[in-house]
């Protein structure tokens, strides 16, 4: 379970880094809430890495090293940036109480310890067995391979989701962690939640980028 959690904890720095750096590069001023913001970032960040480590599969296996230097290379790169810096910066200026943190991050740890207790069970989908566990475990292994789909009609499906889950369920870990992703996600769209779920209860408008609230006219 600490697995996931920490696990789950750096891919949710590296999506919200990388993720900032394309509303940067793509959509700086078009998009002006701040909870908008920091959803999008998540998700967007989510994809790039997803992305970017199916075509490192292309090359080389994705073994736990070559998938850790594939995540902290963006991110690091990104970090250079500095708008997406601020940007960063300027996000965690909403925690500023004491008491908000402490309730943000006992908030965030009663999540991921639900999730990843729910995580724990036996995976009981048919096709992990037929051939989602199998091309996850081909591209930790030899990465993408041509022609594997002659051995496995299945093996011809090609997901980036599978990628980004190859370097997690190597090593040791092959065969405990099937489902790091899927809790990922999950926690993902619970954290989506948390965010968006107190502005349509109260009524009220978003916290703007300038860090004043006001009417929902973004």
């Amino acid at each position: 379970m600490l697995y996931f959690v920490l696990v789950w904890t750096g891919l949710c720095f590296a999506c919200l880094v990388l993720g900032c750096w394309v509303l940067q590069r793509f959509a700086a001023h078009s998009i002006q809430r701040l909870s908008d913001r920091i959803t999008l970032a998540l998700w967007l960040g989510f994809g790039v890495l997803s992305g970017f480590l199916m075509a490192v599969a292309i090359v080389v296996p994705l073994t736990p090293w070559v998938g850790l230097g594939t995540i902290a290379l963006p991110v690091l790169a990104s970090l250079w940036h500095r708008p997406t810096v601020a940007e960063l910066i300027r996000w965690g200026q909403l925690l500023t109480s004491k008491r908000l943190r402490k309730t943000a991050v006992a908030s965030y740890v009663f999540c991921c310890g639900v999730i990843a207790l729910f995580s724990l069970q036996p995976v009981t989908w048919l096709d992990t067995g037929l051939y989602h566990y199998g091309f996850v475990r081909w591209l930790a292994d030899h990465g993408v391979t041509p022609g594997l789909a002659l051995i496995n009609r299945q093996f011809g499906f090609v997901s980036a989701w599978f990628a980004l889950l190859a370097p997690f369920n190597s090593g040791i870990m092959a065969g405990r962690a099937s489902t790091v992703m899927n809790g990922f996600v999950l926690l993902l769209a619970l954290l989506q939640i948390v965010i968006t779920l107190p502005q349509i209860w109260q009524g009220s408008g978003p916290i703007h980028s300038n860090g004043s609230q006001g009417n929902d006219t973004c």
